[in-house]
């Protein structure tokens, strides 16, 4: 018997392949609707936060003698990785963590008023509770896997400040800073303009008024997560639960920094799995070409200042590579995992 839910699902799934088969070949212009009574920058009135320091959730899965911690980023809950973990649960003890405000967790308090964005407060909350769990559970060179936005940045910052507690780090379609596609406005030339930026004009002329309608249409798309619509219409969903103000003091902090700028100091072996876009996903109108900036233009000059961080793409996949190419990406952190412990 179909529930409610599954009845909206499926009635989510049929919009979106109408909306996608609508658009080939044509121009679909996103809404761009701003209503003047929101305020995205902080969280609706009544709303339960937790302290800072916590994380949202972790689930602690498999019995092996070496530890993993995977991060869930932009909007995903822990159990994004329910699937990978599996392949590895006789060798490590993961623990797969949900950041605040993600995977119907409670969120963050918001930082007081006039906080940069540049201060990353949420991220390094995150990266408390990280540490933290670490000393709680005596773990030992963790391994420490980051998936997609946000997360890429929080374990790059654990790679830097903790070389010598840290066994690796390996990032899954991650996202390392924020390049600019519009003419308009140029991408920052320094962290210290990003905040700026981000501060002045982002956050309060844009980010604070979009109606939730603006921010979807404006978003990533379910064929953006996996080539299988159904896969890429529940990422979606799941991605897309947590509050627009979460959304936005995540995205704000993210794009209020370049971690790149940092990488040649970087210490602990780290590789970077990136999906190579399958052809059908690149031939579609206006999709290719801002997964392009942020999986790989992101990421350019990298590898030839640290020789200890190593790429490798996985072919026919999106986003949620660990639902398109689930034993490819097995396989590769695997050898990476061999080689690190060597």
């Amino acid at each position: 018997m179909f529930n409610r839910n599954s009845i909206l699902r499926l009635i989510a799934f049929v919009a979106v392949s109408l909306l996608a088969n609508s658009a080939v070949g044509q121009d679909v212009m996103p809404r761009m609707d701003q209503d003047s009574s929101l305020n995205n920058l902080v969280h609706p009135p009544e709303t339960e936060t937790c302290e800072f320091g916590e994380l949202g959730r972790v689930d602690k899965v498999g019995s092996g003698s070496r530890s993993m911690i995977l991060i869930a980023g932009s909007g995903f809950g822990g159990n994004v990785f329910d699937g990978f973990m599996k392949q590895f649960a006789t060798e490590f003890t993961m623990y797969s963590v949900t950041l605040p405000g993600y995977g119907g967790t409670k969120p963050l308090p918001m930082p007081s008023e006039g906080t940069s964005y540049g201060d990353l407060t949420w991220h390094k909350s995150a990266q408390t509770g990280i540490e933290q769990l670490i000393e709680n559970e005596n773990l030992v060179e963790p391994i420490i896997i980051a998936h997609w936005v946000n997360a890429t940045v929080i374990a790059l910052r654990m790679g830097l400040d903790h070389p010598d507690q840290i066994g690796g780090v390996v990032i899954v379609s991650g996202v390392p800073r924020y390049l600019s596609m519009m003419p308009t406005m140029p991408t920052p030339e320094n962290p210290a303009e990003r905040a700026s930026l981000v501060d002045n004009m982002m956050a309060p002329m844009w980010f604070k008024t979009v109606t939730r309608a603006t921010w979807d249409d404006n978003n990533f798309l379910p064929a953006d997560y996996a080539i299988h619509p159904l896969r890429g219409l529940q990422r979606w969903l799941d991605a897309s639960s947590a509050t627009l103000p979460v959304h936005v003091r995540y995205l704000c902090e993210t794009w209020a920094q370049d971690i790149t700028t940092e990488l040649h100091e970087l210490r602990v072996p780290t590789l970077v799995i990136q999906p190579q876009l399958d052809e059908a996903y690149v031939s579609m109108p206006k999709t290719g070409e801002y997964l392009d900036m942020m999986l790989y233009q992101a990421w350019e000059g990298v590898a030839e200042k640290n020789d200890r961080i190593q790429f490798e793409r996985i072919e026919n996949a999106r986003v949620s590579i660990m639902d398109d190419r689930p034993k490819l990406l097995s396989d590769a952190v695997q050898r990476f995992v061999d080689d690190a412990k060597n």
